[in-house]
């Protein structure tokens, strides 16, 4: 059990588990995928506490192993200080998490999401060029790959579905993309997000 303070100042045990495989501990691929990772009630107002901290995620029968880092990671990350060993890869912050899980929960190639990713973010970038805009993969519903998109507008998520033939081109590109997507997709961290940064921060 490990110790948080809720903003009523009183303190929340909750249980963080050290390893969470889950070929073994199934709940957790049920909670993940629904959203909830870390939570607690606070015994004293009732108020649920989700703390965001690291965790280690192995789903063995789909050669995963993840090690999850809070939000506050993510510059770290982006810099070059969080290094770990392969095959383990790094995500950052439990809305990615949740992602990730939901992408290799429907079969899904989490690459190839990416790319799919960095289209959704170039149209939306030329709409609303000054919002901090994240996509994330949320589910596969009747042939079509749902993401939302987040910071469009205050207080506002947008739906955007795309088929499955978007998807299986996104596959197909894999084999052309450039160096420099390429070492970032195969890369501890994943993620598309990261280009922003290297253009904002390239020397």
């Amino acid at each position: 059990m490990s110790s948080f303070t809720c903003p009523c100042e009183m303190s929340v045990e909750i249980d963080v588990p050290d390893l969470i495989d889950l070929d073994t501990m199934s709940v957790w691929l049920d909670r993940i995928s629904s959203g909830d990772v870390i939570t607690g009630k606070c015994g004293s107002c009732g108020s649920v506490i989700q703390p965001e901290v690291a965790l280690r995620i192995k789903w063995p029968s789909k050669q995963v192993d993840l090690l999850v880092l809070p939000e506050l990671e993510r510059i770290s990350v982006y810099r070059g200080k969080c290094k770990v060993e392969n095959p383990t890869e790094i995500v950052i912050g439990y809305p990615e998490l949740i992602e990730r899980i939901r992408i290799l929960r429907d079969g899904l190639d989490p690459q190839a999401c990416e790319i799919m990713k960095l289209y959704i973010y170039a149209q939306a970038e030329t709409q609303v060029p000054e919002a901090q805009l994240v996509v994330l993969y949320h589910a596969l519903h009747d042939g079509h790959l749902e993401f939302r998109i987040l910071g469009m507008k205050a207080g506002q998520t947008g739906i955007l579905r795309l088929p499955l033939s978007s998807y299986e081109r996104a596959q197909k590109q894999k084999k052309n993309l450039d160096k420099r997507l390429k070492e970032l997709l195969s890369g501890s961290y994943r993620s598309v997000r990261t280009i922003g940064f290297m253009e904002d921060y390239q020397d």
